[in-house]
Formats: structure tokens, sequence, C-alpha cells
């Protein structure tokens, strides 16, 4: 049975976030000295109240060990008008009522009111219900009402309250008063500029270490977020004094010795004038030093000929031979090429050869649609990268696993280390790496480390056309440009392709082919590409996406490809639309809530609009969903997609989603505290389908999105499209976003490096 224990804190041995130890004060039974320790945020002179029990600790002894606690603190009126007003959980009171009770009774003596004389409350205008669920919610939870009231008198949402108080106990609100940085990627959603607003209602001097060591961390990140492997160091140090307003002078010095501490103590690491955070500058060292060694070996299988490749595979053009010869013959090859120009067909002639010799061959992908794409279209197994280098869950940093290796959930927690490195390497002789374009600096870094190249070799296969990881790198970009390892690029479309791919093919040159111009002809089956482009405004298009949804895709067949058998498009599982941006009347947000609706309709359910229309709509049951981030609790991947089946509530009234995700055979719950992780997928930016496939792809082009436009984006877009695409916009934005040519200016020193390694192999080295 819990206990509980008063006391007083006179010395801390350890103090964190979540754990404290040290002794003090019973002030339950006599004032004697006790030792205490448990998940507790402990400060000398604090009083608090510990639940928990007594144990005998073999090493400290007699000590009551802490669940929970709650603080001996005065409620603050701010907080307590704010929270009372705000929370979900008061309902009811509302900013009237809670601005009344404060002012009348006063935060002082406010608990002691609703316990004692609940008819003060009727009085100023209460109801009677509503006081007696308000006493029963407060006293319930107190200690997290109490905390709550703290952190809410800094701007923290009721629900944020609950997050924080949950994660770090009731002691959260003590230590953001000391030094509130310590949240940043410790809770979804709190990076630097929204913990930064609650350090200054806090109260947190503008020149405090950890809100310049931050910013000067986040300016970084910043920059990584946008795929670049490094920042120029006076770029970084002006960002960051930018970032945090100081008088140029001072805050100058201040920034250049947060970033000498930051380099001193290894977080960031600065070579040249180049400063990485430290797992990328070890993640962009390995891979060019892997590529430029393994470029000039052969491979150690038995070599090929072309005269080989040509009498098992007649049908081969000469630049898929050339890629068969490269990969079997070397160590480590590239192959890259547009739609329609023959890389899966070239994958299956090498894998063919390879079973031939009785090699084992693994493939892989960095998606998990990716990797199923490829498992269809070479038709045997693949894998995301990530599963291919066996992770295992771990709590904490193990000491037998590379600090490049162990990845992190959101809340700092890590989530999984690879198994698959020097010590472990993968057993294949061969691995297949398909969608190359979409794997950044580390994960290349976990692959090539779980590769010994004495005995297995790898085929590195990706579209140069298509947009750049999401993270940081380019190293189908690099390797294409600098060529460490033999290159192939298939730049032929084969007149059997078919009209999509001649069509996507065509982008490459700028050019949007006429196509089919009407969204309904009388042909039954979907023509395969489609340019409508008669549309003034974002309005307008909105208006036809809905009315597409709606009537049109449906009066289509299409030829399904499990059974081969035709039937009408399902608007709802054959289509995916695509749009660049989250914002705006045609972004992902307000396409995804104008389709939930229409989704919701025919399945007769009513859908309420958000409160706040910049926010995205929540998914209810059998709305189609994307997972937005690994994590291991579910078991789920980045981008993975499903079906809510259920939303059921547990004993909080919190909502638990069961999934229906594709590739999982059995149904997956999901706790309320990750379904922020989960979002509409009705509308998809391009970014977020690199590497997946769908029936039909409906791209929204229009000129609000104009700075987004360019040949890259609405390429891989269309390429997305399995047996038709259509695009819906202005006639002109859809041209200039062909015409448009970004050239992918993310810095990485491939170059740099690549001077060295031709200068060390010239040299003999």
């Amino acid at each position: 049975m819990a206990s509980t224990l008063k006391v007083e804190v006179l010395r801390t041995f350890y103090s964190s976030e979540s754990f404290s130890a040290g002794r003090g004060r019973d002030l339950s039974s006599g004032g004697g000295t006790v030792s205490f320790a448990g998940r507790v945020y402990a400060r000398e002179g604090d009083v608090l109240d510990l639940e928990g029990e007594w144990v005998d600790d073999p090493k400290w002894g007699r000590q009551f060990k802490a669940e929970a606690a709650r603080y001996h603190q005065a409620l603050d009126p701010a907080g307590l008008r704010l929270y009372l007003a705000k929370s979900d959980a008061f309902a009811g009171i509302g900013p009237r009522r809670a601005a009344k009770i404060v002012d009348e009774i006063g935060a002082d003596q406010f608990e002691a009111v609703l316990r004692d004389d609940p008819a003060r409350f009727v009085a100023l205008g209460v109801p009677e219900g509503v006081v007696g669920a308000l006493s029963q919610e407060w006293f319930d939870r107190r200690a997290i009402n109490e905390t709550s009231t703290a952190l809410s008198r800094w701007g923290i949402s009721s629900a944020r309250c609950r997050t924080l108080v949950s994660r770090f106990g009731s002691g959260v609100a003590r230590k953001i008063e000391e030094d509130p940085y310590f949240l940043i990627g410790r809770v979804p959603g709190m990076g630097y500029l929204s913990v930064d607003k609650i350090a200054r209602a806090a109260g947190v001097a503008a020149d405090h270490p950890s809100r310049i060591r931050e910013a000067i961390r986040y300016a970084a990140a910043k920059e990584e977020g946008d795929g670049h492997v490094y920042t120029d160091r006076d770029d970084l140090l002006e960002a960051a004094t930018a970032l945090l307003a100081l008088d140029v002078d001072d805050g100058g010095a201040l920034v250049v010795a947060a970033l000498a501490d930051l380099l001193g103590a290894g977080i960031l690491v600065e070579e040249d004038g180049a400063v990485y955070d430290r797992a990328t500058h070890a993640a962009e060292v390995l891979v060019d030093q892997v590529l430029w060694e393994v470029g000039p070996l052969p491979s150690g299988l038995p070599p090929i000929e072309t005269s080989d490749v040509r009498a098992r595979f007649p049908d081969l053009v000469p630049g898929q031979v050339d890629a068969v010869l490269g990969a079997i013959n070397h160590r480590a090859s590239v192959m890259t090429g547009g739609a329609g120009t023959g890389k899966t067909y070239t994958i299956r002639a090498v894998v063919d050869i390879l079973d031939a010799q009785g090699i084992d061959v693994a493939l892989c992908a960095p998606t998990g649609k990716a990797a199923k794409r490829l498992a269809e279209s070479v038709g045997r197994p693949a894998s995301t990268i990530h599963r291919l280098l066996e992770p295992e869950l771990v709590t904490r940093k193990p000491k037998d696993h590379d600090e490049g290796d162990v990845r992190e959930d959101e809340e700092g927690d890590l989530l999984f280390a690879f198994t698959r490195n020097e010590q472990n390497p993968l057993g294949q002789g061969y691995v297949v790496v398909d969608e190359v374009s979409m794997m950044d600096t580390r994960l290349a870094r976990a692959l090539l480390r779980a590769v010994d190249f004495s005995r297995t070799s790898v085929l590195l296969v990706g579209d140069h056309n298509q947009l750049p990881p999401v993270g940081p790198g380019a190293l189908l970009r690099d390797a294409i440009a600098y060529r460490p390892l033999p290159v192939t690029v298939l730049d032929v479309v084969h007149r059997n392709a078919g009209e999509l791919k001649h069509a996507i093919h065509a982008v490459l040159d700028g050019e949007v082919r006429r196509g089919h111009t009407k969204a309904a002809d009388d042909s039954p089956e979907i023509r395969p590409w489609y340019v409508l482009d008669g549309f003034r405004d974002a309005a307008a298009v909105r208006a036809f996406v809905v009315d597409l949804f709606r009537t049109r895709l449906a009066r289509y067949e299409i030829r399904d490809r499990k059974t081969g058998e035709v039937r009408p498009v399902d608007p709802w599982s054959d289509v995916q639309l695509l749009t660049p941006m989250h914002r705006g009347p045609i972004g992902t947000i307000e396409l995804n809530r104008v389709l939930q609706g229409l989704r919701q309709e025919e399945l007769g359910v009513q859908v309420d609009p958000p409160r706040n229309p910049s926010h995205r709509s929540a998914p209810i049951k059998g709305d189609s969903i994307i997972w937005t981030r690994n994590d291991r609790k579910t078991g789920l991947m980045n981008g993975e997609v499903g079906v809510v089946l259920e939303v059921e509530k547990d004993g909080d009234g919190r909502r638990v989603f069961l999934l229906a995700m594709e590739g999982h055979e059995e149904p997956i719950a999901v706790p309320p505290d990750l379904s922020h992780l989960m979002q509409l997928a009705y509308a998809l930016t391009v970014h977020k389908v690199q590497g997946s496939e769908y029936p039909v792809v409906v791209t929204v082009v229009d000129p609000s999105h104009r700075v987004m436009h360019h040949r890259g984006l609405l390429y891989t877009a269309v390429s997305r499209a399995r047996t038709s695409s259509i695009l819906v916009g202005s006639g002109a934005a859809i041209r200039r976003a062909a015409q448009v040519v970004q050239t992918n200016v993310r810095r990485t020193r491939a170059a740099r490096r690549a001077r060295a390694a031709r200068a060390a192999r010239a040299a003999g080295r």
C-alpha cells in the first residue's frame, strides 16, 4: 500500500527534472531527518508531499522511494484565471466566471472555499452542478492542477500542461523557472522558439547561458533541416545573434563564447570554418571515405562481359548493359535515371545474374512505401534500410553502439540502435538500395558501416531528377558529380514505356504535354495524362478538387493490379492528392479538412469544423491517415499509411485510436500521447510521398504556391503515378513549374573531400 511523507528538503545529493535524491525533515511525524529518492524535482527549502513507499536500499539504507509529489506552493492568480478558463477539464467555467472566481474569492482561498464552502461559488453565478464537477476534478488531480496553474501563467495551454506534468512531474514549473531550455526536444512540438517564448514569460534573462547555447543549436539545426550538412561559422553566429535580439556588441561576444563552449563539449564540430552537428559530421566523413575507398575495387564476384549480358537479356539497351556490368564487376556502383528508363528491369537483370551465381541478395529502400514498391517490381522481398540493419530497442545509450547508430525519439528517449555495423556486418553477398535520392547522410553512414566490402557488394539506385532527401546531404547528387564510384546514367525512355512515362519524362525537358484536357469524356477507362489548367484562382481549384473526389473520379474505370480485373476508380484508395504546401486554401491542411468532410459524409458522419482553421483536423473513424515519426511503442515508421478503424476513450476520457496500417497484419492501438504522430492523408505534400507510388495522382499547381514550384518538384509529383496523373490548376503555373530549374545548393564537403581523395589516389596512397 502506498505511503505518504511530508518533508522539508534540507539537502539534495542529486537533482534533475525527473529524479532527485536527498535528505529532509520529516514533517509528518516529529521532525526527524529522513532520506528520499525518486520521481521528483527537489530543491533545498522545498516542502513536498511525497507518495510512495519505504524501502531498505542495500546501498543507501532506509529511505522513502517517491513515485509522485505535490509541492506546497501558493496558487498564482493569473495562472489560475487562465487555467480555469481554458482547460477542457473545467467545463462550464469559461473566461468570465474564472475571472469572477479569482477576483471575488482569491487564489489564496480558492481551494479552502471550494472544499469547505462551495455555496460561495454558486453565489457568484456558477451552477451547482458545475461547482460539484469542478471540486471533484480539482481535488482528484490536485497536484496536476496546482502545477498546471503555475504553468498557465506563462501562456502554456492546458493540454501542454498535462503533458509536462505527466512527463516531468509536479516539479516541472520550478525547473522551468531555473532553466526552461531543458524542454527542447523532450516534448512534442516544443522546439527552441516555443520554449524561448515560455522562458521570456517566466522572466528568464535574455542573456541566460542556456538561451544563447540553444539559439546556436537551433540556428544550426535549422540549416540542417533545410538539407545542409554544415553551416558556415560566420553565418551561424549571425543567425544566432539575430535570433537572440541581444545588444550587437555584448551579444556577439556572448554568442562567440557559447559557440566555443559547444565546440569544446563536442556537441558541434568545426572543420575549416564549417560547423556541423557532431553526428552529421561523423556521417559525412565516413560516407565519403568509404565510397572513395571501395570505388576502384573489383567486386570479387565471377566477372561478366557485355556478351554475357546480351546473351541473357537481349532486350537491354546499351546503358542498361553498362549498368549491369558495373553492378556485377565492381564492389559498389551507382545506377540513376528518370521514369521509363528501365531502372527496375535492370535491377531484375542484376538479381537474376546473382541468383544464378548463388549470391544471397538483399533489396532495401529508405521507406516502407519504397520498399513495398521495389518488392512488387522485382518480385521478391524487400525491406526498409532500418529493418535491414536490425534495430534493437534500447532505453539508454549502450556502450556497444556507436553514436551514429542510435536514433532518438522526439521525447529525447533512445528509440533504437542498429545492431548491424562493423562488428556485426550484413551477411548477404549483395545489397541493392533503391530510391537513394531519399537517403540522407546519417542513414547512408549507418548502412555503409554495416557492409563488409570484402564479401558484400552494393548497387545504389535512384532518380537524380527527384527531390533530395528530407534530411541533410545529397548523396546521389554528389556521387554523380564527383564519381567516387562507377556511375551509369540511364537516359533513354523506352518506346514501350507508355504515354504516362513519356509525358513524365518530358517534364525533365521543361515540357508539359497537353494530354487530355477534360476531366470526363466518353471513354470509361481513365487516361494516363491529364492537364486541367483552366482555373483562375485557388478557390476554383479547391472547388474542382472537391467535385473530382465527390463524383468525377468514380465515373472512370481502372485495371486492378492484383486481380487484373477492370473496376471503378475508388477515390479513397486509388487516388492520392498532392500539393506543395501545408498552408493556404489549397494546402494540405485545408484540402484534408474538406476531403475529410466529404469522406465522412459518405460514411454518414457530420464533421464539425476545427476551432482554429489553421490547425490540422483530427482524424476520426474511417479516415485515411499517415504516420509521421518512427516510433518504438507502436512499431510504426515514418510515412506508413492506413485507416482509422475505431476511436475509443481511456479512463481519463482521452482518445485511443485503433488503426489498420498497410504492411501490418494486426490492428495497431495508438495511445493518446502518440496521437499527434498521426495526420490525415487525403492530401499530402510532394516531399512526403517520395518513394511512394499510387494508381492515380492528382497534383495541384496554382500561382499561390509559386515560391515552391520548380521542375524537380513537379517531376517528383507526377512520377508518383502508376496509371494516371492529373494536373489541376493554372496553365501558367504548370508551365512555369516545368521550366524553373532549381539548382541543388545543399552544402556538403563532397567536392573538397573528392579533391583530397583524387590526390591520394594519384599519390598511390
